[in-house]
């Protein structure tokens, strides 16, 4: 009997014919074919599924980035709800993106965002810029450096939710469901008392903030 290595280039030939012709079939009896085709070569059970990487993976073209939009506010608060507000009309624009909303905790996020490949909060804040102005701090989820700390610090102490994303981050990577990326878009608002409807320059600035959200959720499904 020839060893299996002096048939290898017609073992990979068949192999090549099987898949192509089997990519309908479901994974395992996929698999179940093309053992035998090896064992068409060499009888050997044990040499078959050696020759045969057993833990493949097919390739999904469909495959789409897992995106989480979450807003935060009240609309109950006026310019408190313009975070919920950007974050629910760019996810509208682009299905294949999650909503969750309206949030006040960012614990609330545990559970939300496990294994995301991206994460957009949007939220509004108060740091004394112009009413209207679009912040974007990007924190560095696989270096939560004192760099991100800062970073968080100016954003906890202007949004009105003082959000403490990096350490809730913290906490998801230590149990191994941290996403991938977080991105946060900060709203400058003028009123945060009781009261529906957002103040003019800031229902003007939504247009853009959607546009920014919905330019990060598709540059996150163009590298899927």
């Amino acid at each position: 009997m020839p060893p299996t290595s002096q048939n290898q280039l017609s073992i990979e030939d068949d192999l090549r014919r099987v898949v192509e012709n089997g990519l309908s079939l479901d994974d395992e009896e996929l698999q179940w074919r093309c053992e035998q085709a090896v064992r068409n070569h060499d009888p050997c059970i044990s040499c078959a599924r050696t020759s045969w990487i057993s833990r493949w993976k097919r390739h999904d073209d469909t495959r789409t980035a897992k995106v989480v939009v979450a807003g935060f506010g009240s609309e109950y608060r006026h310019d408190d709800g313009v975070g919920t507000l950007v974050a629910e009309r760019a996810v509208a624009q682009v299905s294949t993106s999650h909503f969750v909303g309206s949030l006040s905790d960012p614990l609330d996020l545990l559970g939300e965002w496990n294994g995301a490949d991206l994460v957009i909060v949007v939220d509004a804040i108060h740091s004394g810029a112009p009413v209207g102005t679009l912040q974007t701090i990007e924190i560095d989820v696989e270096n939560l450096s004192c760099t991100a700390l800062d970073a968080e610090s100016g954003a906890g102490e202007s949004s009105t939710h003082g959000l403490g994303l990096v350490a809730v981050l913290r906490l998801a990577r230590a149990i191994n469901q941290a996403p991938r990326r977080l991105v946060i878009i900060g709203i400058e608002g003028e009123r945060f008392d009781l009261g529906e409807g957002l103040s003019a320059s800031v229902e003007a600035a939504v247009p853009e903030a959607v546009a920014r959200v919905v330019e990060f959720i598709k540059e996150a499904q163009s590298c899927a």
